[in-house]
């Protein structure tokens, strides 16, 4: 699955426009969850990685 951005861009520059009325409302709600998430983890991807060199 495709992350978003609150315009409706992935991460590879395409756009949807298959979505209309309250899929296209919750779909845009599931990207912007999508896109928080792989910020989180790309945060948090230094940090695991050191706690897994550490643990071995």
């Amino acid at each position: 699955m495709s992350a978003y951005d609150e315009h409706g861009t992935t991460y590879k520059g395409r756009i949807d426009y298959r979505a209309e009325g309250d899929n296209k409302q919750k779909l845009k709600q599931i990207n912007e969850i999508a896109v928080k998430t792989l910020k989180d983890i790309a945060i948090c991807r230094p940090a695991l990685n050191k706690i897994k060199e550490l643990s071995e």
